[in-house]
């Protein structure tokens, strides 16, 4: 197995994709150069098949949910290409054991995405191999995406860095803001107009900011999101299957998330896609979406529909 140099590594955002999501559509096209070795990473919500040439050697990988609403990571590659069966084990052979550098590589290519949704580390990673001959084609779990992370090392340094940045931040203004107190600004007088003593305000000392911890971040504002939108999504339960209607909200999920249009450089325009599953015995699939607008401190629902009947 060839030895991932972060070096070598380019990496290209589409312009309808960045650092901070989606995590769908979010899809990975990773190819290379035989002759100078470097990789070449395309992130963004369609593959970039521009970058793939005639030998088809390279690696698509893509952000899906499972039936538990887990994500996990997919990855696929093909294995049919010119030649007969002997050809055919031989790139067989060379994808196996060149994947965990392939996967090493998109991993470290969008850490700054995963280091933001640390919970992503836990998911699977999945490898579809592509074949006519069933003796190769296959689906195979290779572990987890933390088993493909930076070092611990790389990643501590992320994070001192970014908290360096806002501690210092903080305490210079509070040493300004201190400074700039003039305590004669503060004369406090009782009912009768003479001036009393001022109690000495109480410091507790050098206060730093609790560092920001990933874990779950993303999971955190889509719940929140969810509990904000509670009440509309209760109402589009009950006009589309009746009135208590049962269903949990911990089981929905924001399927997608767009700004739409801006009003100036300070106000926005949201579509939220959120899916439900209702009923007394739910589904295992969604089976109400519904399309939120949300504009300023407006909701409105633009559509809700059961896919099943669309």
């Amino acid at each position: 197995m060839s030895d991932f140099n972060k070096e070598k590594l380019n990496v290209v955002f589409a312009t309808d994709i960045d650092k901070s999501g989606p995590i769908i559509p979010r899809r990975y096209t990773l190819t290379h150069s035989d002759e100078t070795g470097e990789l070449f990473l395309s992130i963004g919500k369609y593959y970039d098949y521009s970058k793939v040439n005639e030998s088809r050697d390279e690696v698509l990988g893509c952000w899906n949910c499972d039936e538990n609403n887990l994500y996990y990571l997919r990855f696929e590659v093909l294995l049919d290409a010119c030649g007969g069966e002997e050809k055919l084990a031989i790139r067989n052979k060379i994808f196996r054991d060149e994947l965990p550098m392939a996967i090493k590589a998109i991993i470290y290519g969008d850490r700054e995405f995963l280091l933001g949704c640390g919970e992503l580390y836990e998911s699977k990673v999945i490898i579809k191999f592509k074949s006519s001959n069933k003796n190769y084609s296959a689906v195979e779990q290779w572990g987890y995406v933390k088993d493909y992370k930076v070092k611990e090392a790389d990643e501590c340094r992320y994070y001192r860095q970014k908290n360096k940045g806002v501690m210092n931040n903080t305490i210079e203004k509070k040493a300004t803001s201190q400074e700039n107190i003039s305590m004669e600004k503060f004369q406090p007088m009782d009912m009768e107009g003479n001036l009393v003593s001022y109690p000495t305000p109480f410091s507790p000392g050098m206060q730093y900011p609790i560092p920001v911890n990933p874990q779950n971040r993303c999971s955190i504002i889509e719940r929140a999101l969810m509990d904000m939108l509670f009440p509309y999504i209760e109402n589009q339960v009950f006009l589309s299957f009746g009135k208590n209607t049962p269903f949990c909200l911990r089981q929905g999920r924001i399927l997608n998330a767009r700004v739409i249009s801006s009003y100036g450089p300070c106000r926005q325009q949201y579509e939220i896609v959120v899916g439900i599953k209702a009923g007394r015995v739910p589904p295992p699939y969604d089976n109400l979406i519904i399309t939120f607008l949300i504009n300023n401190n407006r909701v409105t629902v633009k559509s809700a529909k059961n896919p099943r009947f669309e």
